[in-house]
């Protein structure tokens, strides 16, 4: 699957920036793939692979609980179910794409609470659930629990493709300042670029978070400002493994990253998740 430096897409972006500027640019993007699932198909989406779904019941090992969450910001006593957000078919998605690498095979499940407050997986109470159930587990469509809240209905998620994930213009200028060029020539390539590729996207896996939804300095783990052409990391930083755009609760996009390390070891019980509306 062609990157967008290899279909050309974000040469306008290095036309306004110049080749020095630009690929100082450039070494700072990392891949990734776009998701989407529509209400419905044209065409042209229908060609598109689908791998994984979002909302509706998901399919659960048959001796695992429904995940659970606590209500801390309404003052509210106990726990109240989490919402399946989306299933991602780690089979489904093509190899060697990402600088990070998933498992071969099984499935990827967030669950997210309403509403969902930052923090990481592993706390009592997290409004953030992600787990990862191998291929060879047996596994049976489950219901949400009766006192849930209802939500959308199931829709596949299909694989819009792959592309380029830029780092907020804003960390790289503050090492690389901006030259005398046309700062709106420079926005409006930008544009071009991300819309023409992933418009619309529901779930981004891998690169970094969208600048376009605020991506903060204090709430982002530094290792995620490394770009692929870059060092090697070190695996104790922490990547951006998945930003799901969550329509069903106010609008959410919710930004979940994982350590390198456990990402091979192919633990997902300590994520770092970054609700934002």
């Amino acid at each position: 699957m062609a990157n967008d430096f290899e279909h050309g897409m974000h040469q306008p972006v290095m036309d306004v920036l110049g080749p020095e500027l630009g690929a100082h640019w450039r070494s700072r993007t990392r891949p990734a793939f776009a998701l989407r699932a529509p209400y419905s198909l044209t065409s042209e989406e229908e060609e598109w692979p689908v791998v994984g779904q979002m909302y509706g019941p998901p399919s659960l090992p048959v001796d695992m609980p429904w995940p659970e969450g606590e209500d801390e910001a309404y003052g509210l006593e106990g726990l109240y179910p989490l919402t399946h957000l989306a299933t991602i078919d780690c089979a489904a998605l093509p190899k060697g794409v990402l600088d990070f690498d998933l498992p071969e095979d099984g499935s990827l499940i967030f669950f997210a609470g309403d509403p969902c407050f930052e923090g990481r997986s592993s706390k009592p109470g997290a409004t953030c659930r992600l787990f990862y159930i191998p291929g060879s587990t047996k596994t049976a469509v489950r219901e949400t629990p009766e006192e849930g809240i209802e939500f959308e209905s199931s829709r596949p998620l299909r694989l819009i493709s792959s592309y380029d994930s830029r780092l907020c213009w804003y960390f790289i200028e503050e090492k690389y300042p901006l030259p005398e060029i046309d700062e709106d020539s420079l926005a409006k390539a930008f544009d071009v670029w991300n819309y023409s590729r992933v418009g619309g996207m529901d779930i981004q896996i891998g690169g970094h978070q969208d600048p376009i939804h605020g991506l903060s300095r204090v709430r982002t783990p530094d290792g995620d400002l490394r770009g692929p052409h870059g060092p090697n990391p070190d695996e104790d930083i922490s990547v951006l493994l998945a930003s799901i755009r969550d329509t069903a609760t106010n609008d959410l996009v919710l930004h979940c990253f994982i350590r390198l390390r456990d990402l091979k070891q192919h633990r997902f019980d300590d994520i770092y998740y970054d609700p934002e509306w």
